[in-house]
């Protein structure tokens, strides 16, 4: 499966992003909180419980799953506690000698995406998987190579009728998994997994369990397969089996420890975890309300103490297989970086996609969040699930997208406040869709925006290239909104917008927009008195003028002051307690200074005070505003 995990990001404003529920949430932090609680001091877990002795020596064949399910439910939430029981269990892997198992290989992998670099997945490859291609790995005293290793596998669980046989299928299914997530050779494991699809005996133990982990090792290698012959013959791909294992489910919920008994009780936290990742990595689309049913029960089954339970009781690794599942459904974030990313290899974790397709096709579905480094995305992007695709912070101008973008399902969102993008195609919503649930905000538009769904289409609060109300019109179709609509970049002019709600000089969003446009469209005028505006004598500094009114050159860090007086063109009175602001704008059209004169009853005039420490030396533009009249004055900074 390739998933991967979350920048840290600060949104500037207060967002309700639809991702994983509270209910998930707190079933993952608290499945961890257990595991870091039971960890035992060589790094691993007792099985099936913690047994009162931290010192003895754990199992080593499940501390894969079990630190697989807690660096998920770190991935979703991240705390120290986690981390150093995740680094205490790479720890117990990099002990490892003889003694590897088929999950090392995922575990080994999930754990360089948490603590970066390569050195899990060269310890496996070198200690196990070079071994087993060279035919020298040991085992008990045998030497294997990769094929007779698996050979051992379906050995050591039995035939039919062991009750265990199934099992095997599972386990090298899971170890296909393993292979392909550290980067070896998998050739003979993918021959294993088919073998044992063929070998599978339905109704029997475990038969359910043994499906879902080979569906998944060949799902996430990319392998195709039609069984010709065994239980399975029938189905004649992936999709067939998978077909067949959601069948297992139980009214929508958990699915059943054996295929022949499909009734409530029956079901298995373990089976229902594996059958999670399975439909996942074949179609998650296609099983959608599958896995949101099955993750719920998942949730629904948690201990108090904030493990899993089996048929005997509380169980370490049925808790992180749980997390795993949970997790996997309602995934919280993932990246993507088009320079360091990849979309070939174990894209789960802190590792990222390269493309943005790739991770909406594993993270839509739930309202999950994709985070988009800064860089040029060269593609299409069909979403068909619900998602929210956010980019790095202030990347509107530096994050762009190619292609056009289609839109199949509600509950998208693509941009957020400085968060944003450059889409260069058209954005299509597709008839059927309920469109008043989609959210186009904050980014760069240069295409058309059609909307042939039903509601209305939210395209406010972007920048589409012109402030030409009519050029926009003309580039939408259907029912949009595209007002209010920004004067021009949308990270610059957000946070422009934050300083002038910030100066008091707009009250929200809406009015600090139509601020920015008397602004941005007033031609800039000679440094003359207007009838409405007088400026009374004052000090001016810098290069002169009329008093009080700033012109000239001014060095930066030198503070430019005086006082004005506000007079009604009709009457020739005195206005008081006018909204008087002073907005000094670079040639890029940022917004550098932002002052609101303080009005003194006594005098009736307004003071400001402009302080140009650290400005850039260059053409500024400095515009007074009062009660939405305005009056701008060329202002030259040098150096100080």
């Amino acid at each position: 499966m390739k998933r991967v995990l979350c920048l840290a990001v600060c949104l500037c404003l207060a967002l309700a992003f639809l991702a994983a529920g509270a209910a998930e949430d707190t079933a993952l932090a608290d499945g961890a909180s257990r595991l870091v609680d039971l960890q035992q001091d060589d790094g691993g877990w007792d099985w099936p419980l913690y047994d009162g002795d931290p010192t003895d020596p754990s199992p080593t064949n499940t501390v894969g799953p079990i630190a697989m399910g807690l660096a998920e439910a770190y991935w979703n939430s991240p705390t120290p506690g986690a981390l150093n029981a995740l680094d205490a269990a790479g720890g117990l892997l990099l002990s490892k000698s003889g003694n590897f198992s088929p999950s090392d290989g995922y575990l080994a992998m999930m754990l360089d995406s948490v603590f970066g670099g390569t050195t899990y997945r060269d310890y496996v490859q070198a200690n196990f998987y070079d071994l087993l291609e060279a035919g020298t790995y040991i085992r008990k005293g045998v030497a294997h190579d990769t094929a007779s290793y698996i050979a051992s596998i379906f050995s050591n669980r039995g035939d039919y009728p062991g009750t265990y046989a199934n099992l095997a299928t599972w386990d090298v299914g899971m170890g296909l998994v393993g292979a392909v997530a550290a980067g070896a050779d998998s050739t003979e494991w993918i021959a294993g997994t088919k073998t044992g699809i063929e070998r599978l005996v339905e109704p029997w133990y475990y038969d359910v369990i043994g499906l879902a982990g080979a569906l998944y090792g060949l799902a996430f290698a990319g392998e195709e397969f039609d069984p010709t012959s065994g239980a399975h013959a029938a189905g004649a791909s992936l999709a067939d089996l998978a077909a067949t294992l959601a069948e297992y489910q139980i009214d929508g919920g958990g699915f059943s420890w054996i295929s022949c008994y499909i009734d409530s009780g029956e079901e298995s936290i373990q089976e229902t975890a594996y059958a999670i990742l399975a439909l996942n990595e074949v179609a998650r689309m296609g099983y959608l309300a599958e896995l949101g049913g099955a993750a719920d029960w998942l949730v629904a089954f948690q201990h108090a103490t904030g493990g899993w339970a089996g048929y005997w009781g509380e169980n370490n690794e049925l808790t992180g297989e749980a997390m795993w599942g949970i997790h996997a459904t309602y995934l919280g974030q993932v990246l993507v970086d088009v320079t360091t990313g990849t979309d070939d290899g174990f894209g789960f974790g802190f590792v990222p996609f390269a493309s943005i397709q790739a991770a909406v096709d594993i993270a839509q579905g739930f309202g999950s969040t994709i985070l988009v480094a800064h860089g040029d995305y060269v593609e299409d992007l069909s979403v068909t699930g619900r998602v929210n695709i956010l980019s790095q912070v202030g990347s509107a101008a530096h994050t762009s997208i190619a292609g056009n973008v289609a839109i199949a399902a509600g509950g998208v969102r693509i941009g957020a406040p400085l968060q944003g993008f450059t889409l260069n195609g058209d954005v299509t919503v597709a008839a059927g869709v309920d469109a008043s649930t989609v959210h186009i905000n904050w980014n760069n538009l240069l295409g058309t925006v059609r909307n042939n769904g039903t509601g209305t289409l939210d395209a406010r609060y972007n920048f589409w290239g012109t402030a030409d109300r009519r050029a926009i019109a003309g580039r939408v179709a259907g029912d949009v909104s595209f007002s209010h609509y920004l004067p021009y970049n949308a990270d610059a002019a957000y946070a422009d917008i934050l300083a002038l709600i910030a100066a008091g000089i707009a009250s929200n969003i809406n009015e600090a927009i139509e601020r920015l446009f008397v602004m941005m469209s007033l031609p800039p005028i000679e440094p003359t008195v207007p009838p409405a505006i007088t400026i009374l004598p004052a000090p001016a500094a810098g290069g002169g003028g009329e008093a009080g009114l700033p012109s000239g050159a001014y060095g930066a860090g030198e503070v430019i002051s005086g006082a004005l007086q506000i007079i009604d063109p009709v009457s020739g009175e005195p206005i008081p307690d006018a909204v008087v602001t002073l907005s000094l704008v670079g040639s890029d059209g940022g917004i550098d200074a932002y002052i609101r004169a303080e009005y003194d009853a006594e005098t009736g005039t307004y003071s400001y005070t402009i302080d140009t420490e650290g400005l850039t030396p260059g053409t500024y533009t400095l515009i007074i505003q009062v009660n939405g009249a305005a009056q701008t004055i060329e202002l030259e900074i040098t150096e100080g």
